[in-house]
């Protein structure tokens, strides 16, 4: 995951440097989005290991600065289904003060969920005559508030001085903010003088304690456009 979002990083400065003075976006001055896709959990390994494949979904608000040049905001929601049975394990031996065993158990929750406002600026460079068709670069920095789900565990215990009973154990987790950066790329096609599509990867960064928390999003949405001309 870390090679992705270098490679995102590396690519769009080359492309944005060699290509700057080539972009001939047309001017729409402000525009509203919608986009939504699919989240893959990277670093720490036990992200990538005990979350599962997610999804995101969000908004953004969009200013053109200048004909290539675009200032974005985005608020996406991130949700990682977790792999709770293997996450949360129970040892056999059931520590309450007795020599009990665990013989089943039942463990759901812990779903990781990022919440990002991002500030990106936007790089757009025509791949087709006219503009209809861009080829599109981003990168900012974000505020990230992640959280985790409950868990919510039912036991069944078996102890020599007892018959079989069952525990039910509930953990719940604070939420926190932390700052990051995210970057990536994309294209974006017009289908109208107000309405675009658009298809793109994201490679996020976030500074958590001890070792970044990285994660890549594949995302497609759409676009309407307020002021100037097409």
């Amino acid at each position: 995951m870390k090679r992705l979002i270098f490679a995102f990083l590396t690519v769009s400065v080359f492309v944005l440097t060699v290509s700057v003075g080539n972009a001939q976006m047309t001017p729409k001055t402000f525009g509203i989005g919608f986009k939504g896709g699919l989240a893959y959990p990277g670093d720490p390994d036990s992200f990538n290991d005990y979350w599962k494949l997610g999804y995101n979904f969000g908004m953004l608000v969009r200013y053109n600065v200048t004909d290539m040049v675009a200032i974005e905001l985005n608020n996406v929601y991130h949700t990682f289904e977790a792999k709770t049975s293997e996450l949360w394990d129970v040892p056999p031996e059931y520590d309450d003060g007795d020599e009990c065993y665990v013989l089943d158990y039942s463990v759901d929750g812990y779903d990781s969920k990022i919440l990002g406002f991002t500030a990106n600026a936007v790089i757009s460079l025509p791949i087709q005559e006219g503009g209809k068709t861009n080829l599109y670069f981003s990168g900012g920095l974000g505020l990230y508030n992640l959280s985790w789900s409950d868990i919510e565990a039912s036991l069944q215990i078996d102890c020599p001085s007892d018959s079989l009973y069952q525990a039910d154990i509930t953990e719940t987790y604070d939420s926190e903010n932390k700052f990051g950066l995210n970057t990536g790329f994309g294209v974006e096609s017009f289908v109208s003088t107000r309405t675009s599509f658009h298809v793109g990867v994201k490679g996020h960064g976030i500074f958590t304690e001890d070792e970044a928390t990285t994660f890549a999003t594949l995302e497609a949405g759409v676009k309407f456009y307020f002021g100037g001309t097409q």
